[in-house]
């Protein structure tokens, strides 16, 4: 904004690139946008680095996981990039999910969660998420170790990496596991 007294001010607007709304009133269509003469104009803003388009297209992921803010979290951020999110808060009911849902294609399983308490049963309750399709099973942890990633590899789990709020951290690993590099496309 420039201001001066007596004459006046100058506001300059930005207006996004695209839009979803509505469209400007017909009369006001074809009017021309002008700088007022002898104002330098401003240089625009430049965007921001457009965000990476993985080209998901609904398919399922099971979040597996008893922190309910963690999986929307993460629920908003896989959405946005066109990937279908279930939910299950305790493994019997994951194990359900994908029991009657085979059209399931990952699950991220939250490491330890309730309902698993031993490594065998890790074991056993990866193999029924993978199931007969082997689905890829991410191990999520609040904290990665060599150790652990060992135990869940060994486990039967497809991948093993921290538990992040931010789905877009995510991303990357389930396109992997989903776009023919992995085991589910």
């Amino acid at each position: 904004m420039a201001s001066e007294r007596g004459l006046g001010s100058v506001f300059t607007l930005y207006l996004p690139l695209v839009s979803g709304g509505p469209l400007p009133h017909p009369d006001l269509r074809d009017t021309p946008v002008t700088a007022p003469p002898d104002h330098p104009t401003a240089a625009p803003t430049p965007l921001p680095h457009p965000t990476p388009s993985y080209g998901f297209a609904g398919e399922k992921v099971l979040i597996v996981d008893d922190d309910v803010r963690a999986a929307f979290a993460l629920t908003t951020d896989f959405e946005r990039h066109g990937l279908e999110v279930l939910w299950s808060e305790r493994v019997p009911q994951a194990i359900a999910t994908v029991t009657a849902d085979p059209e399931v294609s990952l699950v991220l399983l939250r490491l330890p969660t309730q309902g698993m308490t031993a490594a065998s049963a890790a074991a056993s309750v990866i193999a029924q998420l993978a199931g007969p399709t082997s689905r890829p099973v991410i191990a999520l942890a609040r904290k990665a170790t060599p150790l652990g990633r060992e135990k869940a590899l060994t486990a039967g789990a497809s991948d093993y990496t921290t538990t992040s709020h931010d789905g877009e951290q995510l991303l990357p690993l389930i396109h992997h596991w989903l776009d023919g590099n992995g085991k589910a496309r």
